[in-house]
């Protein structure tokens, strides 16, 4: 399973045979995702501070190194049930995510129902997935590896076209596939976070 961090793969988590199989199911690797990405994250922090910590050894002046945190902090399991529910205004309106500012925000003055903050949410989600669109028209077949990410969301949650059809588009595997989309969901939660925070 690699590991990822930075964008970039930093290693792989290497498993053994299965106790009680021949291999690991799709289930089984899955419950393994957040933990890896954590571990990923883990040491990509770790390569940063020792990058910090050897300029800072040669006399770099540089200010201290810290993680950017945001006064909001959106779970990534909160994204992906809304992303999930994107079709259903009724649940999105009673979704924790309508506490956001930026919710608020799109809500008209004369919006009343919980269908209306619904709707603010899906508009939200949709403003933020357009922002993993990259800046070059898309072209090929299949497309830049660039593109995955938003493909895959605004495939899957915009359109509500079947995974294996974006699979198939994207010429991935089942694993590829699950790997970038749960890097996509990280990079939009993140997102979001970061939309908050402008928000006055």
């Amino acid at each position: 399973m690699p590991l990822y961090g930075g964008g970039e793969q930093l290693g792989a988590l290497i498993l053994g045979r299965p106790a009680d199989g021949v291999s690991y199911s799709p289930d089984d690797v899955d419950q393994l995702a957040s933990p890896g990405d954590r571990l990923g994250d883990v040491i990509w922090n770790a390569h940063r501070r020792a990058e910090y910590m050897a300029q800072v050894a040669q006399g770099a002046d540089l200010h201290p190194l810290e993680t950017v945190r945001y006064a909001v902090q959106i779970p990534v399991e909160a994204v992906e049930d809304a992303l999930r529910h994107m079709a259903d205004y009724g649940y999105l309106g009673d979704h924790a995510l309508t506490q956001l500012k930026i919710v608020k925000a799109k809500v008209a003055l004369n919006a009343v129902t919980h269908l209306d903050l619904g709707k603010a949410v899906y508009c939200m989600l949709a403003e933020a997935i357009e922002k993993l669109r990259p800046g070059m028209p898309l072209a090929g077949d299949p497309p830049a590896r660039d593109w995955y990410s938003y493909l895959i969301l605004h495939d899957a949650y915009l359109e509500g076209i079947p995974n294996r059809d974006i699979m198939s588009r994207l010429y991935i595997s089942e694993g590829t596939f699950s790997r970038t989309r749960r890097a996509a969901l990280r990079a939009l939660a993140r997102a979001l976070e970061e939309m908050e925070a402008a928000v006055d």
